[in-house]
């Protein structure tokens, strides 16, 4: 889900500031980072990714009205039908959603961001994060970032979890939860981390492993 071009970004910041102490002539091994050491970074870079993430996609808010601004009453007029039928509950909301269909980000995935609702709308298709802010536009509940990190960032999934626990998971209806970390189990059984995200992309609370 996120970009591995953010991740290189995230390696330099976090690892890629050290250096050799240059009066010595022969090479000594470098002693291991502690476990709990690695661990300690986990937050700041979950911090720093979102922060990468929110702004790319927020920037992405101008490309999208350029791509699709001429279609965005028809997008807004979909968006308002999956809307109805959300008020109808999740099941008949899962069926409306049969339409889209899942596709990477461009560039296999690595041009990471969120496309508005409305532009979702118009392609009728898109990646985990166009999904959960999607169905974030139809009804109540919460966003999901489900993280995996080992040492560094590894890879991510989102999904939008009603208030009832039904999860929506790339346009599907996907099964129900009693506990945010039976996410983790679904859908990464190497998680570390599940953070809860706002509608703005702000980090409301990240819980770990």
């Amino acid at each position: 889900m996120r970009a591995k071009t953010l991740t290189v970004i995230l390696v330099f910041i976090m690892f890629g500031c050290g250096g050799v102490a240059g009066h010595k002539k022969h090479r000594t091994a470098k002693p291991g980072i502690p476990p709990e050491v690695v661990e300690a970074t986990y937050e700041p870079q979950i911090r720093v990714l979102m922060s990468l993430w929110r702004s790319a996609s927020l920037a992405k808010v101008g490309i999208d009205e350029q791509l699709y601004g001429g279609q965005k009453a028809m997008g807004e007029s979909k968006l308002n039908q999956l809307k109805l039928a959300a008020e109808a509950g999740p099941r008949a909301l899962g069926q409306a959603l049969n339409m889209f269909s899942y596709k990477q980000d461009p560039a296999g995935g690595k041009l990471d961001t969120i496309t508005q609702p409305w532009a979702t709308c118009v392609k009728m298709y898109g990646d985990c994060d166009d999904s959960a802010w999607l169905c974030a536009a139809l009804m109540p509940g919460t966003i999901y970032d489900i993280l995996e990190f080992k040492g560094t960032y590894k890879q991510g999934h989102l999904v939008f979890v009603t208030r009832d626990g039904d999860v929506f998971s790339n346009f599907e209806l996907d099964g129900k939860i009693e506990d945010p970390r039976e996410l983790g189990k679904k859908y990464n059984k190497n998680w570390t981390h599940i953070v809860t995200l706002s509608r703005d992309i702000q980090i409301e609370s990240i819980m770990a492993r």
